[in-house]
């Protein structure tokens, strides 16, 4: 951060009092999923109402909490005031996507009397890293 004398992630949550959103990420085995843990208990500690999210395919946050966050919905972290939790099952998010690309480009297609493959269209739209 330009001109921040910042050193922990302590002191940039209290030196940005609003902020609302806070990603972990990193390779395979560095602590993403108890960093997350950590922060959203502290974050609980100090009166906010958190929500841990994990698009992780590996649910680790299931174990992590000793209970069940599968079903993509948000779950209230027993023992844990104010921390919810929810595994979201990407393949199902991506899949689901995928579907309503292929119907949007085939009707396309066939509306502008485009006699080609949509497959190659579908898979273009749906690998958007954007969507």
């Amino acid at each position: 951060m330009r001109g921040s004398h910042v050193t922990t992630l302590l002191e940039l949550l209290q030196e940005r009092p609003k902020l609302r959103y806070i990603f972990t990420g990193g390779k395979g085995g560095v602590g993403k999923t108890v960093a997350a843990a950590g922060l959203a208990y502290h974050c609980a500690s100090q009166g906010e109402n958190v929500l841990v999210a994990s698009l992780n395919p590996v649910h680790s946050l299931s174990s992590l909490f000793g209970q069940s966050l599968s079903g993509g919905k948000v779950i209230e972290v027993k023992g844990a005031k104010n921390v919810h939790a929810v595994e979201v099952e990407t393949t199902e998010v991506v899949e689901r996507y995928r579907n309503s690309i292929r119907g949007r480009v085939k009707e396309f297609l066939k509306w502008a009397d485009i006699p080609l493959d949509a497959k190659p269209f579908i898979e273009i739209a749906a690998t958007n890293p954007a969507f």
